[in-house]
């Protein structure tokens, strides 16, 4: 299961996101408001290109799906208006666009670059094919054989019920609402059931859908996810209106409330995880401990006694807190953040592990000393729980750090602190 409830999966965990979504949500109606007009209404359009250039600094998944959302319905309502909400969210985008476009996107050596297709998505098993025309071709093909695939389909009834069985056979519908004769009739009658702005916005976020299952955009595949939430959006607006006609009809409102039922399912499984019979190892709700006692006073000791500027050597935990609680400059925080995140670090990983495996079984020269002063290091955390999740390595050289003779600045149960500076300069 790869689907979560947005609360629990984007907007607690992930918080730029909920500004990108409140700005999508305000930028659709203030368009949809514009265009409800006879007359034109510049003011609307315009504060949404506002909106709409500033996302790139806030969420930059929001302004692609915008982006894909509002191209297809200004095709469909041509109106001069759109002049203004494009040409503002450009004038404002453009500066942080283009850093986004000329900064690394990853690095091949770190297995992160991006984009890249990935027909399926999450369905199959991970099947990278390179962003290029031959890749394209190969992309293409094996997406139309997973419209065919029993795999496919059942990922996604497993993951939201019958949300894309209905969300296909809707588009079916809406297709063969242009082709003349009897069905074209069935079609449009169907579709009177939904209010037009809803319709288009389920066509337009359907692209979105689509590409996301050829797609990758981002480093992490299941990442996607923070542009299907606006598939989503448009999916549950849509069953919404349904089931609001259909409650006018005993029989019509039970059937739908049975095919809503399967959509609920995902949330409510996830939700049943915070009861107190699940297992503790897996509970979602927390209590969770950032850093105990004795980790606040280590962080509170660094605090008070080194310098705001000086960089550590930390031991990669999300946790660490020399980072989350002292709030001071590490040579790298935690991986998977940064990996996810498309970062090109270069060789900075390996020189981490390189520094905490010290010299003591090093045949040729060390370059322990070379690397402290290559990343500036001051001082340099050293943590026993090589196992832990996110440690940066699970060999660190303990013993040969502690035969350094570096001061020791402060301590806690699992954590030493040195100061390196003799040695960093």
């Amino acid at each position: 299961m790869q689907w979560y409830t947005p609360l629990l999966a984007w907007w607690l965990p992930q918080r730029t996101i909920v500004y990108g979504f409140a700005a999508a949500l305000s930028v659709l109606l203030l368009v949809y408001a514009g265009m409800s007009e006879a007359r034109r209404s510049w003011s609307p359009f315009v504060v949404a290109g506002v909106l709409v250039g500033l996302l790139p600094i806030v969420h930059i998944q929001t302004l692609f799906a915008l982006a894909v959302i509002l191209f297809i319905v200004a095709l469909r309502h041509r109106r001069r208006e759109w002049l203004g909400l494009f040409g503002v969210a450009a004038v404002i985008a453009a500066p942080r666009l283009v850093q986004v476009a000329l900064a690394p996107h990853g690095s091949a050596a770190a297995g992160n670059a991006y984009p890249w297709f990935e027909p399926g998505w999450l369905a199959t098993a991970p099947n990278r094919i390179d962003l290029s025309f031959t890749g394209a071709f190969i992309a293409t093909g094996q997406a139309l054989r997973q419209l065919v695939s029993a795999t496919w389909w059942g990922f996604w009834t497993v993951n939201l019920g019958i949300v894309v069985p209905l969300a296909v056979i809707l588009l079916i519908v809406a297709v063969t609402a242009h082709v003349p004769g009897a069905v074209a009739r069935w079609s449009r009658s169907v579709l009177r059931a939904v209010p037009a702005p809803l319709l288009e916005l389920f066509l337009a976020a359907s692209v979105i859908f689509a590409l996301c299952n050829v797609v990758v955009f981002q480093s992490w595949d299941w990442d996607n996810t923070k542009l299907l939430v606006y598939w989503y959006l448009a999916i549950a607006l849509l069953i919404g209106a349904f089931v609001t006609r259909a409650a006018c009809h005993l029989w019509r409102s039970i059937l739908t409330w049975v095919l809503v039922a399967t959509m609920l399912l995902t949330g409510s499984l996830v939700m049943l995880r915070y009861g107190p019979w699940t297992p503790q190892t897996d509970q979602v709700g927390g209590p969770y401990v950032v850093a105990d006692q004795q980790e606040q006073a280590l962080a509170a000791t660094v605090l008070s006694t080194t310098p705001e500027p000086a960089v550590f050597l930390t031991f990669g935990r999300p946790n660490d807190p020399l980072l989350a609680v002292g709030g001071r400059t590490g040579v790298m925080g935690y991986y998977g953040w940064l990996w996810s995140y498309g970062t090109a670090f270069g060789t900075r990983y390996t020189d981490v592990q390189l520094m905490y495996q010290g010299c003591s079984n090093t045949s040729t020269t060390c370059s322990v000393d070379q690397l402290l002063r290559r990343y500036d290091v001051s001082f340099v955390e050293i943590d026993d729980r090589a196992s832990d999740p996110g440690a940066v390595t699970p060999t660190p050289d303990i013993a040969w750090w502690a035969s350094q003779g570096f001061p020791i600045v402060a301590r806690s149960q699992h954590i030493t602190v040195y100061d390196v500076r003799s040695v960093s300069g």
